[in-house]
């Protein structure tokens, strides 16, 4: 069994002893956090047009190597089977 899933299995069974106010109380909780990680998020993948300006240049400059649009997915298919398997 996965790490995630005993986890799963061990915060049901918490939540099954506590009393309906106890368990809006962490609904309240889970929801900051998954708010606070959405604006965490938000704030990490924001980019400014002097950061898009900048990166654009260094394409054009030859000082850096984009990548095809098949290297990208394959790039992105190896991290999140990595991911996966954590």
């Amino acid at each position: 069994m996965s790490e995630s899933k005993k986890l799963d299995k061990e915060i049901e069974s918490y939540m099954a002893k506590l009393t309906t106010k106890q368990k809006k109380a962490v609904l309240e909780v889970v929801k900051s956090l998954v708010e606070e990680e959405e604006v965490q998020y938000a704030n990490r993948t924001t980019i400014t047009e002097a950061e898009i300006e900048r990166r654009f240049e260094e394409l054009e400059s030859g000082k850096v190597k984009g990548l095809t649009f098949e290297e990208l997915m394959e790039n992105v298919r190896k991290k999140h089977k990595e991911h996966k398997a954590k």
